[in-house]
């Protein structure tokens, strides 16, 4: 009877330990050209989305600046318009 390595069997035909042991990081220069541009993928994903974070965040600050901006405006709007009902007879 032969025994097998417990382990799992993943799509790619590797097995990997069911030890809960984090795999060592192998050289971009051994992985197989497929497995180097998932990494390069999500990588660049990651990428994307921290530079459209940073973009949300800078037009958020804006939007604030705006906000008061508008507020001031319309408070001296409001004392022009009193100050010129005043003066009407």
């Amino acid at each position: 009877m032969c025994m097998q390595k417990k382990g799992t069997v993943h799509m790619n035909g590797r097995k990997t330990p069911d030890s809960h042991q984090r795999p060592s990081l192998i050289p971009a220069s051994q992985l197989p050209f497929s497995e180097a541009l998932k990494i390069l993928d999500r990588n660049m994903v990651q990428y994307m989305i921290e530079q459209q974070q940073d973009q949300i965040n800078q037009q958020r600050g804006q939007i604030d600046q705006q906000r008061d901006q508008i507020e001031e405006l319309q408070a001296e709007i409001a004392r022009l318009q009193k100050l010129a009902a005043g003066k009407e007879p």
